[in-house]
């Protein structure tokens, strides 16, 4: 007779392989059960000043205002040129879908969502490229302007062209799982995933690959590699919030902590 003991241990280990295989997209690109992201990005030129952020998880208008307030005064203070938001602007789905019944349609509510992150009105443009489609409606394929203000939705993928550099910005949700890439980043602390991911992918040394989805920020720049973090408080706080990836005007790159005191 099977030991119950065992029979148990085996069945959770071969569980916990199998979610971690089933959370590691990236090992199924060469197979055809997942899309390699960024084979078809969208090219983007990039002038001035531009911030990267990512998982900014907004889910009450205008509520969460306060809490990204220092992303806001961050652009008009440095005279952002382009705001890109690398996935999970919204909390939910079901959050985006409770916006655009509320206001109408889906350009008053993105125009909301401008008000709420606090940017609306600023000469800025910006650029969404989509997250987890549990937190990212993967319709949302549009181009607005309200008035100095533009807003771009790229897809999975934008391929970034900033004062010499070449960026390549994507969530992360089709590199690897977010509890496991979670984990591995806590756990690690050296943008491992990020580093597999870019070598995987044959990118080219010298281009830059910049992803969110872990909420653990942070940057490497021998390897080119960097992580905006989130903007949702993590228990222990193990997991700073209120990150941003900044590129000047001469090239430079920078992880920098935007959480108003």
């Amino acid at each position: 007779m099977v030991n119950l003991k065992v029979l148990v241990a085996s069945v959770i280990m071969v569980a916990a392989l199998t979610y971690f295989l089933v959370s590691l997209p990236l090992l199924y690109y060469d197979i055809g059960f997942v899309k390699r992201p960024c084979i078809d990005g969208r090219e983007i030129d990039l002038y001035g000043p531009t911030v990267f952020v990512s998982d900014l998880h907004i889910s009450n208008i205008p509520g969460d205002s306060e809490r990204l307030r220092a992303l806001a005064i961050f652009v008009k203070d440095r005279g952002v040129s382009n705001l890109v938001i690398l996935g999970d602007l919204f909390r939910w789905r079901s959050d985006w879908d409770s916006f655009k019944a509320w206001y109408g349609s889906d350009e008053k509510a993105v125009e909301m969502v401008l008000e709420t992150i606090g940017v609306l009105g600023q000469e800025l443009t910006v650029y969404l490229v989509l997250g987890d489609p549990s937190h990212d409606p993967e319709e949302l394929n549009v181009n607005f302007k309200f008035g100095h203000t533009k807003f771009l939705s790229l897809g999975k993928c934008g391929i970034f062209h900033a004062h010499g550099l070449t960026i390549i910005g994507l969530h992360g949700d089709q590199a690897f799982g977010g509890p496991i890439g979670f984990a591995v980043s806590i756990v690690t602390r050296n943008l491992l995933l990020e580093r597999i991911w870019k070598a995987h992918m044959n990118i080219p040394p010298g281009f830059w690959v910049i992803m969110g989805h872990t909420h653990i920020p942070g940057i490497d720049h021998d390897a080119k590699v960097a992580n905006t973090g989130g903007w949702t408080d993590i228990p222990f706080n193990i997991a700073p919030r209120a990150k941003a990836v900044i590129v000047d005007e001469k090239g430079r790159i920078d992880l920098v902590n935007l959480k108003f005191p």
